[in-house]
Formats: structure tokens, C-alpha cells, sequence
């Protein structure tokens, strides 16, 4: 859990990003508006990743990113955004997810993967 703290009372835009495997992805509906799931589906099955916070999160919130091109979300992009570099010189595709939350106060984000059982 990360807690980012208002020094005063003025809007601030906190931004927590990940970035992915250039895995299939679906976005989880859930009926908690504090909460959004993203499944990316590894070769080992469907790993989740949860994000909730002390606000709303809406899908408005979130945008994810694949190889420079918005595949989600209402935002502006940077052409190397959704990139990922292994060695030096070469880039390969990858998702970047991201959810902007703004607040005069404090908030707190949480994010949790669940792996596939390897048992399964």
C-alpha cells in the first residue's frame, strides 16, 4: 500500500503505473468503485492485478498503453510509452497501465497481483 500525502490543500494528480507483459488483456467490471482488475493472460494462465484506493476509481481514471498507441483510456500518449528494452538498442511491445486519481488530500492506492495456482 502507498499512501501519498497533501503537504497543503491544493489539487494534485497522483499517477501509479505498471508496467506489463505484452500479454492478452481484459479489464475486470467490478461493483466496487473503489477498485479496478486487470487480467493479462501469461503463459502460466491469468494473472490479476487489483488496484484499489481510498477514492473512486472509474475507468476514466486508468489508461493502458501498448507499444506508443492508447488501447484504453482518454489521455494524451508519449511515443515511448508501452515500450520495454531488454538490451540496449532493441525495444519489444509491453503494457503500460496506469490510474491518475486527483485529490486536495491524502490518498491511499493499493495494488495486489494474483498469480495463477501453479498446482493447477
Amino acid at each position: 500500500m502507498i499512501t501519498f500525502t497533501a503537504r497543503s490543500r491544493s489539487e494534485r494528480v497522483y499517477r501509479l503505473h505498471w508496467l506489463l507483459p505484452d500479454y492478452e488483456w481484459e479489464l475486470e467490471n467490478r461493483d466496487d468503485s473503489q477498485g479496478i482488475g486487470l487480467r493479462i493472460k501469461s503463459p502460466y494462465g491469468w494473472i490479476t492485478l487489483s488496484v484499489h484506493s481510498s477514492f473512486i476509481i472509474n475507468h476514466s481514471s486508468l489508461s493502458l498503453v501498448r507499444a506508443g498507441e492508447l488501447v484504453h483510456g482518454q489521455r494524451d500518449v508519449q511515443p515511448y510509452e508501452g515500450w520495454v528494452s531488454h538490451i540496449y538498442g532493441q525495444k519489444s511491445p509491453a503494457l503500460s497501465f496506469a490510474v491518475e486519481l486527483s485529490s486536495a488530500y491524502n490518498i491511499e492506492i493499493t495494488s495486489e497481483f494474483i498469480f495463477p495456482d501453479s498446482a493447477a
